[in-house]
């Protein structure tokens, strides 16, 4: 198996994306999966992803580990690749509430991991000043 060699581990850094699968910006009517936002964020999460894959990091996507309705007997799972990650990155969007993403923040304090905070810029022509800025944050880190 090939390694990427980066910074100081001699392999590629693990980083965990955490926010929200979906932010329920509609709480009235539960319109959130067809909302701008939401495709907003989404496409935000995607760029983000990308541009870690690319710098040679393993990224873990809680958002994909699991298909079907949400059990939260299974975060345990979540918080066993926080353990092993060598940075979080916080994606929720600025003013938005989680509490899945509240709990791992919680869990990231707890096991002192260094968290990035990574919401999603109000205005799409600033995304990749905003990810040239993380990817620079997290190699000054390794």
């Amino acid at each position: 198996m090939a390694k990427t060699y980066l910074g100081k581990l001699g392999e590629a850094p693990v980083v965990m994306l955490c926010g929200p699968i979906a932010y329920w910006w509609d709480t009235d009517t539960y319109q959130h999966w067809n909302l701008p936002e939401h495709w907003d964020y989404v496409a935000w999460r995607e760029a983000l992803n990308d541009a870690l894959v690319e710098a040679g990091y393993l990224v873990y996507r809680p958002h994909e580990a699991f298909k079907g309705t949400w059990n939260n007997r299974m975060q345990g799972l979540n918080n066993v690749v926080l353990s092993l990650a060598d940075f979080i990155i916080n994606m929720q969007p600025n003013g938005t509430w989680s509490e899945g993403t509240d709990e791992e923040m919680l869990e990231a304090e707890l096991q002192n991991k260094r968290v990035f905070f990574a919401p999603p810029p109000n205005d799409k022509s600033e995304w990749p000043w905003a990810i040239k800025n993380l990817l620079e944050e997290l190699g000054e880190a390794l």
